[in-house]
């Protein structure tokens, strides 16, 4: 049975992380060796999480030496420096992993089913699999004319690209992000990495500082609205595939939290603390015998 590494990075939600590790091992441990544990330099809400690298015999802990947080990424030159890399979001475990795949996770997931042997099944010859783009941010998606499934074969013009979003206006997506003898794929498309699979070996043979691709968790640039999505339209654009998948067959993102979003979470802390709770209960429930 084919292994991969998992890949997690940590800001604070120590009981969520745990119920996300203990559900996916529950449910995918034949098919993981490591776990790549990156607890980032800063707690929120002054909440330490990483008691939890004790809790589980394979896990690799790291602490970046750097928090970039959500600042727009600096220049290729800047990576050239492992210490450097390895302060982008997962990128200590891209490197440091020796599998073929990597699955990559938020810690605010409930695993319910196999996730990791199915996309191993399904992934194919595709570089990443998982649920393909924010379509909720995007206006090609409230025009009803691209999707997860479709973005492969979408290519529209330039102009169609203008009239939609003069038509559907989003918050995040402006046409000063749209390439114009490219545009697809566009601002939004990326693939999640709240729940995904990628080639481990194609990413870093493409990627900073072997050759031109951004890294796998950097966030924002020109052409990208998110995290991963300068990655994603480069991959794209070299002739790489990527498979659309449903993860909400297998899990469930943001499962603790009332309103379903991880990182409203980040912003109130009485929304943390509620679900904070909430996990706390479920692991005393499911876990703790």
């Amino acid at each position: 049975m084919e292994k991969v590494d998992v890949i997690i990075n940590v800001y604070g939600k120590p009981y969520q992380t745990l119920c996300t590790l203990k559900s996916l091992t529950e449910h995918c441990g034949s098919h993981i060796d490591m776990i790549y544990f990156i607890n980032e330099r800063d707690s929120l809400f002054h909440d330490d999480s990483m008691w939890l690298a004790r809790c589980f015999p394979n896990i690799d802990p790291y602490i970046p030496p750097e928090n970039h947080g959500f600042e727009p990424r600096k220049e290729k030159e800047y990576y050239d420096d492992k210490i450097h890399r390895w302060c982008i979001k997962y990128q200590y475990g891209v490197e440091k992993s020796d599998k073929k795949y990597v699955f990559i996770t938020h810690n605010d997931v409930l695993y319910t089913g196999d996730i990791i042997g199915d996309m191993l099944f399904q992934i194919g010859d595709s570089v990443g699999i998982g649920q393909i783009g924010q379509c909720w941010n995007c206006p090609a998606n409230k025009a009803n004319v691209c999707d997860g499934n479709k973005m492969e074969n979408y290519r529209p013009t330039y102009e169609e690209i203008l009239g939609i979003m003069d038509v559907y206006k989003t918050a995040r997506t402006s046409i000063e992000n749209v390439d114009k003898e490219y545009p697809m794929p566009l601002p939004e498309c990326r693939l999640n990495e709240f729940a995904c699979l990628i080639n481990r070996e194609i990413t870093v043979k493409e990627t900073w500082p072997n050759r031109d691709s951004p890294l796998f968790g950097t966030l924002n640039g020109k052409h990208g609205v998110d995290m991963g999505c300068e990655w994603f339209r480069s991959m794209v654009l070299k002739g790489y595939k990527f498979k659309d998948y449903d993860i909400y067959k297998t899990s469930q993102h943001g499962y603790f939290s009332p309103i379903n979003c991880g990182l409203m979470a980040q912003k109130d802390e009485d929304l943390y603390r509620q679900c904070e709770t909430a996990a706390n209960y479920y692991y005393l429930e499911h876990y703790d015998s």
